[in-house]
């Protein structure tokens, strides 16, 4: 089920590689933010700007892609 977030989403990187990218797409398939090359353990990305509803994040690493749904409210 989707994660709820509110004005900042938290994204943990405890995989000791670098975050090549990190998308957040709206429900029809925007892309609503993008961050490259990530080398923070902890990201904390500001959200408090999207509108609520549904969004996807996509977090691309070396060895790795992974994709989560998020519902902003």
């Amino acid at each position: 089920s989707p994660n709820p977030a509110h004005d900042k989403l938290f994204i943990q990187n405890k995989t000791g590689k670098a975050i090549q990218s990190i998308s957040i797409y709206s429900g029809n398939g925007n892309l609503v933010y993008s961050a490259q090359s990530i080398k923070n353990i902890t990201t904390v990305i500001d959200i408090s700007n999207l509108a609520a509803g549904v969004y996807t994040v996509q977090i691309v690493t070396e060895t790795q892609k992974l994709v989560k749904k998020i519902v902003v409210n």
